[in-house]
């Protein structure tokens, strides 16, 4: 009897060391992040398309958005172009050149395609706005005014933008820049009624009002910024409109020109509210080789001088989000050597309220912020659920790979962490991140095939993908490998 009852308390006390570990290993990990167990560790990458984007211009630019969160309903809502099909397929590939939408409940499964804009598969002019339970998108339908006044797609096999069809002293076609409202109702996005915002030129059709952004001010006022052809000399400006009257769309002042080139190359200009009815737009132009800011300011009404944030190169990337809660203005641009660099701008938004100042270098956050000099991609995302607000940059690395890095407020953090897709064979492009990542950092991104052998063979058919990173700060405190969990 002695002897049962002590092997009893025997395998009894085994039981109990062999188990107290597995228990304290479990709760060790729940407490130091949620997310933290294998198999749920917060970052996901799904393919969402791979069969009717082609060629380029599908998730791009960085300073307009594709990706949007509807807190009240907690969906993703995600928008791109389908890309280049005129050029092969002449005035059949029209109908095949868009901008589509998909949402999802958690950023994995999204919903089939849906056509929100016909008339141009470039994404490089469409920036999506969420107010409340509308969505404003803005779009140049090229393609689609074009085709209103019977100009053939293609001439001689040269598409319109071909320099052997653009002639600036004779007519072309109307090609202005629209507002479409979508009203979102449950997973659904319910079409309002176009709006021109800033009008074409008859004479230059297709180098419209394009590769803009829209905003609103915290009085309600929409604000728009895109960049012009000039008649006169064939180079670029950035023309500002804004609403007649708040949260209206329906009619637009007469446009500001707030910046004129004085040499060809390209540039694009970012809009977006500071606080208190003052407005920021940061302009990135090739030819001068610079980033420029320029600030409204709503008790003058009229516009700053333009402060040089960033000399020296030929990029156009550079991006900008605000922190209304420290009321500063975050700006990311990559410089002369393809680096990426921040600065911050405090109230009341003169030159002198740059940090650091504008007489020393930006802080680098990142070298070689693209494949090569002048080939470079990133996307600028705010947590404005925390005061001062953390930063996450997604850029493009040498490596064709997405990189992200994280700023907690303060410094920007030296490890780096590689998401989305892990292919080889691919390179990953044109992200375009969601604007405030409290509730996940969404970012949709282009793929195609680095051979172009391959390439040609898939027709320039790449993949259209999404991550979603659950918990930004958990990948950069937490000492743990992090697998990204994918789907086909």
């Amino acid at each position: 009897m002695k002897r049962r009852w002590f092997i009893i308390l025997i395998f009894s006390i085994v039981l109990l060391l062999t188990s107290v570990p597995i228990s304290c290993n479990e709760r060790d990990m729940s407490t130091s992040h949620p997310e933290s167990r294998k198999g749920s560790v917060g970052i996901t990458d799904v393919l969402v398309d791979g069969k009717n984007c082609r060629s380029a211009h599908i998730t791009t630019r960085p300073h307009n958005r594709k990706v949007l969160y509807h807190e009240p309903s907690r969906i993703w809502f995600i928008f791109y172009g389908t890309g280049h099909w005129i050029e092969n397929l002449g005035e059949a590939g029209l109908k095949k050149e868009k901008i589509m939408w998909r949402a999802s409940n958690d950023g994995q499964t999204f919903s089939s395609p849906i056509s929100a804009v016909v008339g141009n598969g470039h994404s490089s002019s469409t920036d999506v706005l969420l107010v409340g339970d509308l969505i404003y998108l803005i779009q140049s339908r090229f393609g689609y005014w074009r085709s209103k006044e019977d100009i053939p797609a293609l001439l001689n096999g040269n598409p319109i933008w071909h320099p052997s069809r653009i002639d600036r002293e004779k007519p072309n076609y109307y090609s202005p820049y629209e507002v479409f409202p979508f009203c979102i109702a449950d997973k659904r996005l319910v079409a309002g009624k176009a709006v021109v915002a800033l009008p074409g030129d008859a004479h230059i059709g297709h180098i419209g009002p394009h590769y803009g952004s829209i905003t609103r001010d915290t009085n309600g006022y929409l604000w728009i910024a895109a960049r012009v052809l000039i008649k006169a000399n064939g180079n670029l400006a950035t023309w500002v409109s804004r609403s007649t009257r708040p949260d209206d769309i329906s009619t637009w002042r007469p446009h500001t020109v707030l910046f004129e080139s004085a040499g060809p190359g390209t540039h694009a200009p970012q809009i977006l509210a500071l606080d208190k009815g003052y407005v920021a737009c940061v302009i990135f132009t090739k030819y001068e080789q610079i980033t420029a800011v320029y600030i409204y300011n709503p008790d003058q009404q009229s516009w700053s001088d333009r402060q040089i944030i960033g000399r020296g190169y030929k990029s156009k990337r550079a991006c900008a989000v605000f922190d209304s809660n420290s009321e500063r203005l975050h700006v990311v641009y990559t410089d002369e050597e393809g680096d990426a660099r921040h600065r911050v701008l405090s109230k009341p938004y003169a030159d002198v309220n740059w940090s650091p100042p504008l007489s020393e270098f930006g802080v680098l956050v990142a070298r070689k912020a693209g494949v090569t000099k002048g080939d470079d991609d990133l996307t600028l995302s705010i947590d404005l659920s925390k005061k001062p607000a953390p930063l996450a940059l997604v850029h493009r690395g040498p490596d064709h790979r997405l990189h992200l890095r994280y700023y907690d407020g303060k410094n920007w953090l030296s490890k780096d962490v590689k998401i989305g897709l892990q292919d080889r064979a691919m390179s990953c492009d044109e992200a375009s991140a969601v604007v405030d990542f409290t509730h996940g950092l969404g970012v949709l991104y282009w793929c195609q095939w680095k051979d172009p052998k391959v390439r040609k063979l898939k027709d320039s058919i790449g993949q259209l993908r999404f991550t979603l990173v659950k918990d930004v700060a958990a990948l950069f405190f937490n000492n743990k490998s992090y697998e990204i969990e994918k789907s086909p």
